[in-house]
């Protein structure tokens, strides 16, 4: 693994773990209705970085939740880190393709995000079936979470628009470092 792709991930991990903290606390203590998590938005900018890998970050965002939530450690285990890595499902099928073909095109970003919302909800999902033997669990996370995936995806298409670096097939990027070598 390269420093590049290392020090990524690190970052990725630790902002993730913070967003995540953070979100859980201000939910908590604002009492407000609706639940935001950064730690999507950060997923899916590292899942265009560097591939299924950003399921470990995304993973560890789940990580804050298992100490600040009232449910049992392995309930926890399953919902908040276990199911997080089914957000990865799209990109593991995309394969070693090159993922700047994404978000060449407004359409199949937007497929994406919606590919990772729905393997997310269907992690969840499952998760909630295993844990409560609520068999609407899937839908119910997929509502709930539209907003914070609609702003995911505003956000993703504003960095794309302005033709930042941050979503960027960092595999690809290196490549053409090399040719310019």
């Amino acid at each position: 693994m390269n420093k590049l792709k290392l020090f990524d991930l690190i970052m990725f991990s630790i902002l993730s773990v913070l967003c995540e903290f953070l979100s859980i606390f201000c939910f908590k203590k604002m009492h407000s209705g609706f639940y935001i998590s950064f730690a999507s938005l950060l997923f899916l900018i590292l899942s265009i970085r560097w591939g299924s890998i950003a399921a470990i970050p995304f993973m560890l965002a789940g990580i804050p939740s298992l100490f600040l939530d009232q449910i049992g450690i392995w309930q926890g285990i399953i919902y908040y880190v276990i199911a997080n890595g089914f957000a990865a499902i799209p990109i593991i099928l995309y394969r070693n393709k090159n993922r700047n073909e994404i978000i060449k095109h407004p359409e199949r970003v937007i497929i994406y995000v919606l590919l990772v919302l729905v393997s997310l909800s269907f992690g969840k999902g499952l998760a909630i079936l295993i844990i409560n033997k609520d068999l609407n669990g899937m839908l119910s996370y997929l509502v709930s979470m539209i907003f914070t995936f609609v702003i995911n995806l505003i956000v993703i298409m504003i960095f794309i628009r302005s033709k930042s670096q941050l979503v960027y097939d960092m595999n690809q990027y290196l490549k053409e470092g090399e040719n310019y070598e």
